[in-house]
């Protein structure tokens, strides 16, 4: 399943935005908060939360290497931006 930015397949945005959706308001703020800044403690942490979805994390277990990984971590964390913003305008 190697990534580059912008390969991911609609099978893995798909997932991806169900995945955000389901999310609580408050785990969505973590994830939204966690990835973009790309300290390993906070994508350490982030990835603890994203590994309790079975989907997500089967998902990345087929990442190949390092990079791979990170690429689709990094995809989340910016698909979790967008719907905490989707979110924040419904309030409005």
């Amino acid at each position: 399943m190697t990534q580059t930015k912008n390969s991911l397949s609609v099978s893995e945005i798909s997932l991806i935005k169900n995945y955000c959706k389901r999310l609580s308001d408050e785990d969505l703020e973590k994830i939204s908060d966690l990835l973009p800044q790309k300290v390993a403690g906070d994508r350490a942490i982030a990835c603890e939360l994203l590994g309790k979805d079975k989907e997500v994390d089967k998902w990345l277990s087929l990442s190949v290497g390092a990079d791979d990984f990170f690429l689709c971590i990094d995809s989340i964390g910016e698909f979790a931006i967008i719907e905490k913003e989707e979110r924040e305008k419904k309030r409005e």
